[in-house]
């Protein structure tokens, strides 16, 4: 009986970490293609200008 309550609670720290983890993924994934955009939009300003500097 013991064990099988052990055994329950391991699997709920276990599943909740999984839960954090995947948060945690999600997370990064989004702030990398928020850094992505950003930088795409840095880039292509930069490029607009030079475009419109050079006759």
């Amino acid at each position: 009986m013991i064990c099988m309550g052990m055994g329950q609670d391991n699997g709920s720290h276990i599943a909740k970490r999984d839960v954090t983890l995947k948060r945690t993924q999600t997370a990064w994934t989004q702030i990398n293609q928020n850094i992505r955009s950003a930088v795409l939009y840095e880039v292509t300003a930069a490029g607009a200008v030079l475009t419109r500097v050079t006759p």
